[in-house]
């Protein structure tokens, strides 16, 4: 089954990269990209890119991280605000693609722990998740 999301993300996809065309409208919660926020607490700008991966990767992983010096936009989207292409360049401003490594548990605790290791100092490095994972410090 496909979701609405989905089908839109796919549609993106397929149409390339329109500054002003509209990615969605966001609803309920603001959308957060404040540097405070994702170097130090998880935040929503960067966790809805790492559940953009996760479904963009959805028969090949089990989840996604990315660090929190990799949104760069300093903004919040308010409820209700149409989210455009254009402030996705600008929240993500290095071309980069994503990358799909096989990992141990043991090696992914190292990995979280190295990320984590100025906690609670601010770092680019700060983890954020997609919406499958829990990780308790």
């Amino acid at each position: 089954m496909i979701t609405v999301f989905e089908a839109k993300l796919e549609e993106l996809v397929a149409q390339g990269p329109d500054p002003d065309r509209v990615v969605t409208t966001l609803t309920a919660n603001p959308l957060e990209t404040l540097t405070n926020y994702t170097r130090c607490v998880s935040a929503s700008g960067p966790q809805m890119v790492s559940d953009a991966m996760l479904w963009f990767h959805k028969d090949a992983i089990d989840c996604a991280i990315i660090n929190g010096g990799f949104v760069r936009g300093d903004t919040t989207y308010p409820p209700g605000h149409q989210l455009l292409y254009r402030n996705l360049m600008t929240e993500m401003p290095f071309p980069k693609n994503t990358t799909v490594v096989r990992i141990k548990g043991r090696d992914l605790k190292e990995a979280v722990d190295q990320q984590l290791r100025f906690a609670p100092k601010p770092s680019g490095a700060f983890p954020h998740y997609s919406h499958n994972v829990r990780v308790r410090l």
